[in-house]
C-alpha cells in the first residue's frame, strides 16, 4: 500500500509504502519525507501477536541514525500488557503499560 502525506500548501511531505503478507499483517513499512526516513521491520508470535517493530532511522542525507526497537508484551489471555522502546545502549523507556 502506498501512502502520500501532503502539508496545507498541497507540497508532498511524505510517502509510505506498507507490506502485508497473507494473514494481512503488516511485515514492513518504509517512509520517507523532507527530513529523512525509516525502515520498520515488524515480528510476530507464532500466535499471530506483535512482538517487536525495528525501527531503522535515517537523515535527509541517507545516512543511517541509531535503530530502535518497540518491544510488546501480553497478559495469559493475550491483551497488550507493556510497549517499551529499547535503545541501542539497551536503555529503555516503558512507553505504555496497564
Amino acid at each position: 500500500m502506498k501512502s502520500l502525506q501532503f502539508d496545507n500548501s498541497k507540497t508532498l511531505r511524505n510517502v509510505r509504502y506498507t507490506f502485508f503478507d497473507d494473514n494481512g499483517q503488516v511485515i514492513n513499512m518504509v517512509s520517507q519525507g523532507r527530513r529523512g526516513g525509516k525502515d520498520e521491520v515488524y515480528k510476530y508470535s507464532n500466535e499471530g501477536l506483535l512482538e517487536q517493530i525495528l525501527i531503522r532511522q535515517f537523515d535527509r542525507r541517507g545516512n543511517e541514525a541509531d535503530s530502535i526497537i518497540h518491544s510488546f508484551s501480553y497478559f495469559e489471555d493475550n491483551e497488550l500488557k507493556k510497549i517499551k522502546k529499547v535503545f541501542k545502549d539497551d536503555t529503555t523507556e516503558i512507553i505504555y503499560e496497564v
